[in-house]
């Protein structure tokens, strides 16, 4: 019996189809450790409440004038419990479209210097006091107009507060 010779080529093939194999193995891999992490670190309000990304906040504003906006720092123990409070007002009230998150957990320095800029001259005194706890602006015009911040989750304070500004 005779043996057949395999061309090189198929042996050429065979090898580039394994390197894809395993770098599109490896690159999923990764894909789903990070949106696993991410996932398993997010906040009550994913999926409620949209969220503006800081590299988006300029162009949101420049669209959207007028806005409230929840500023939320991960890294304050209050927080979860201020953003469950948050979501039953976004739910019950149906603010989702009026209301949008910054997460400024990773970038807090970041996010305070773009919200200084932006406050209005009676709220100036105000900037050094900006993310010490989470906040709740209201922007009006493109320049924040009032401040919110809650020293405790009082659901009739945050209610009152945007009755106040004509958002409910």
């Amino acid at each position: 019996m005779k043996k057949k010779k395999i061309p090189i080529k198929n042996y050429v093939y065979l090898a580039v189809l394994i390197v894809v194999t395993v770098f599109t193995t490896f690159k999923l891999a990764n894909m789903y450790k990070v949106n696993n992490d991410y996932f398993k670190n997010k906040s009550p309000l994913f999926g409620t409440i949209f969220e503006i990304k800081l590299s988006e906040f300029d162009n949101y504003l420049l669209e959207n004038p007028n806005a409230i906006i929840y500023i939320v720092d991960g890294n304050k123990k209050d927080s979860i419990e201020m953003d469950n409070v948050i979501k039953e007002l976004v739910i019950e009230n149906d603010l989702s479209n009026e209301m949008k998150v910054i997460n400024a957990t990773h970038n807090n320095e970041e996010v305070l210097k773009d919200l200084k800029v932006l406050l209005s001259n009676d709220l100036k005194k105000y900037e050094d006091d900006l993310l010490i706890r989470s906040n709740v602006l209201v922007v009006k015009d493109g320049m924040i107009t009032d401040i919110l911040t809650p020293i405790t989750m009082d659901k009739e304070l945050i209610v009152d507060f945007l009755i106040k500004n004509g958002a409910i």
